[in-house]
């Protein structure tokens, strides 16, 4: 299983089985689709939080070697491989938001990387479409909790997607599934962040949340005051690890 290599070797693990695709876009995508599913699954809280690392380095590098000065046609194939995962539209939507929310940042830097970020609109719009017809004709709340299950993961980009989903709805029963799937995540998301021993990774995810206003808005909708919960959080990680250097330097 691979929650048995050692959780602080996982990064480096995982880069050099994807090294040798590091030109190949096609497989880079299907890495990252694969990372997004498989992150779901894994229970070692200190070994997914390094997956989760190894998947930011990932998504790091197939934004660098995007085409600077993309052509129609490498535009229309860069889309093409999206559009063509083999998954559940859930999964597609967390896909195309966590590529974006890079692409988003790259491109103030080069406006032509915009181009990718247009293209990759249309296309979540699309999957957002198809899940919402899913839910519209799902007969039962089992039904429709099982069609969200793909986007109730902690991760950032996820809470987002969940959030573009519930924007496209208005049917009040569906409304309700979407509202209950908020709270498992934001469960999830606070068992997540408690898990987190080092105070500088849980002051990254903080600062994520702050660097997206619509996003921070949403989650202290689910969460009255996330943020000073996080703040408090972190304080009490710093104590704890305060502690932990004190009595190592003791023993020393």
């Amino acid at each position: 299983m691979i929650e048995n290599v050692d959780p602080t070797n996982i990064r480096e693990r995982l880069e050099k089985v994807t090294h040798n695709q590091i030109n190949n876009q096609s497989q880079n995508i299907q890495y990252l689709k694969t990372m997004e599913e498989l992150g779901d699954t894994l229970g070692n809280k200190d070994f997914k939080e390094n997956f989760l690392e190894a998947k930011e380095t990932l998504r790091e590098r197939f934004i660098e070697n995007l085409s600077s000065n993309p052509t129609p046609e490498e535009i229309a194939e860069f889309e093409k491989k999206l559009e063509n995962l083999i998954s559940n539209e859930g999964y597609k939507i967390r896909v195309i938001n966590y590529v974006d929310e890079k692409i988003t940042e790259a491109r103030n830097n080069n406006w032509d990387l915009n181009q990718y970020h247009e293209n990759l609109d249309k296309l979540k719009d699309n999957n957002i479409a198809i899940l919402k017809k899913k839910l519209e004709e799902a007969t039962t709340e089992l039904d429709k909790e099982n069609i969200l299950k793909s986007l109730e993961s902690a991760e950032l980009h996820s809470v987002q997607s969940l959030e573009q989903v519930k924007e496209s709805l208005d049917n009040n029963s569906t409304l309700q599934a979407i509202d209950a799937a908020k709270m498992r995540q934001m469960e999830q998301f606070n068992e997540r962040v408690q898990n987190i021993t080092d105070p500088e990774k849980i002051e990254a995810i903080k600062a994520n949340i702050n660097s997206n206003t619509g996003l921070r808005i949403e989650m202290n909708k689910t969460e009255d005051n996330i943020m000073n919960k996080l703040d408090t959080l972190i304080k009490e990680k710093k104590r704890k690890q305060d502690r932990i250097n004190k009595s190592l330097e003791e023993v020393k």
